[in-house]
């Protein structure tokens, strides 16, 4: 995963971070989620927190995260019974296939794992593509 460095402020300070790949992020930044299929854009996430490796947001969906609701409902039940095994992978693996994420720079995310409870979301990233064969 992506490791944060904290801001000017100090360990304490949420303001601001820096991941090891030189994006800074600020409280505020907006991320954006896209529909694989046909580049859609799904919603805004704007970030009010950071809780190592977790960033914390608001999502405000667009009209075409509503086909895709479902899936993020399903992943999201099953994350929550703590149930991480082979449901949990299948839904996740439905999600990741069916959306991408872009960072507040304009870079496509490679790796994230990404939750959504109603407007609330939160995901942990990486900078690289992680490695199947390490697994």
């Amino acid at each position: 995963m992506s490791e944060l460095r904290s801001g000017v402020g100090g360990p304490a300070d949420t303001r601001s971070t820096t991941t090891t790949a030189g994006l800074r992020l600020m409280a505020d930044d907006l991320w954006r989620l896209h529909a694989v299929a046909g580049d859609a854009l799904l919603g805004e996430l704007k970030v009010y927190d950071y809780d190592f490796p977790w960033l914390n947001a608001r999502l405000a969906a667009t009209r075409a995260f509503a086909p895709l609701r479902p899936l993020f409902d399903e992943e999201a039940r099953l994350s929550g019974s703590g149930d991480f095994g082979g449901d949990w992978e299948a839904a996740y693996a439905r999600v990741r296939a069916a959306t991408y994420l872009v960072d507040p720079g304009g870079a496509r995310v490679p790796e994230f794992l990404l939750h959504i409870d109603g407007d609330e979301a939160w995901w942990r990233y990486s900078d690289e593509p992680f490695d199947e064969d390490d697994e």
